[in-house]
Formats: structure tokens, sequence, C-alpha cells
């Protein structure tokens, strides 16, 4: 079964790259060039970690707008930017570690620990990235799944309160508040993240 469903993943990922590249032609390499060449998203958990260390040292973290995004200037971003990848596999190889580690049940839940585990070691974390993962946490059943719940509700609510809110004209302005809610966002993202790799099964109340 598990050699089935394994065959079965790399069959799905083979028919979508398939896809992709048919649709897409040359533009899909033009997409990844793009998106290698951006820097680090003001969003992210590391330039959230970085303004909040510049708060306290009373520096103003420089930010520009590039790739129709607001990065931080590659002096400050480009060395954490350069991590993120590396990042985005190790926390990819735990998910795997930990949903092995549990009998390789509960694929949708580790699947949505996979979505999330990508977004959260990003260098880019846009609002609208949330969005992948309504499907995952509504599903989920038991303890896990309704403390889930409530988690993302709190990232939601505090990421509408940078974007479209008014928190992020003022994390622009390196305003104290503003990067407090952007930490804080990030926080409950890890916090999620932490849930659904280590939170009781499904069937635990």
């Amino acid at each position: 079964m598990r050699v089935r469903g394994t065959g079965t993943f790399f069959l799905t990922v083979a028919a979508g790259m398939a896809g992709w590249f048919l649709l897409g032609g040359p533009h899909v390499l033009e997409s990844f060039r793009y998106h290698a060449a951006r820097g680090l998203g003001i969003e992210s958990l590391y330039a959230g970690a970085l303004l909040a260390w510049g708060r306290l040292a009373a520096i103003d973290i420089p930010w520009v707008i590039e790739h129709k995004a607001v990065h931080l200037v590659p002096e400050w971003g480009s060395r954490l930017a350069a991590l993120a990848a590396p990042l985005q596999a190790a926390a990819l190889l735990l998910v795997l570690a930990q949903f092995w580690w549990r009998g390789m049940a509960e694929g949708v839940r580790y699947s949505g620990a996979a979505v999330l585990a990508c977004l959260v070691t990003s260098k880019v974390l846009s609002p609208q990235y949330l969005l992948w993962l309504f499907p995952f946490i509504v599903v989920l059943g038991g303890w896990t799944g309704s403390r889930a719940r409530w988690l993302f509700l709190f990232v939601c609510l505090t990421t509408a309160l940078i974007y479209p809110g008014p928190g992020f004209a003022l994390l622009l302005d390196h305003q104290g508040a503003a990067i407090f809610v952007l930490n804080l966002r990030n926080v409950l993202l890890l916090a999620l993240l932490a849930l659904l790799l280590y939170g009781p099964g499904a069937g635990s109340w």
C-alpha cells in the first residue's frame, strides 16, 4: 500500500509538471528565474525578526520596492534570503520524518503541514498564501483539528491587521506596534506548524 501510494505521488507530481510545461512552455523557466531573483519580503519570518531587532537597536532597516512587492534592501536581506531554500528543504524533511514516525497516517494533515512548512520558511510570505492552507485546516478532526482552526483564525486576523489593514503602512514606517503584530502572526504560524506536526492524532479529543 505504501509503495502504491508513493508511486501515485510521483506520478501525480510528474503529470502536474508536464501539464505546467505544456501550458507555459519557456515561460515556466522565466517564472523560476523571476522568483529566484526576489529578495527578502518584508512580511517574511526572517524580515519580521530583523525588523524587531532593528527596532530594539534603534535602527530603521531600509526597504525597497522590487518585483512589484516590498523587500528589505539587499544589504540587509540577501544573506537571509539565501538561507530560505535550504531551510525550506530542512522543514520539509522534518515533516516527512514526523509523518513516517506516526505510521504514515493522516495524509491530509501532514500535507497541510508540508505546505505550511514551505510558507513559514519562504523568503516571501504574501497574505494570500494563507489561502493554500484552508483546504487542509477545515477538514482536520479531533483535538488537533479543533485547536488548529482556532490558531488559524488568529493567524488570519493578525494578517488582516497588516494587510489590507493599517498595519502595512505602519510597518513601512517602522512603527513598533506593526512590527509586533507581524511577528505575532509569524509566531502563530510556527505554533500552528508545531501543532500539526506534534499534536494528538485524529481520534483524540
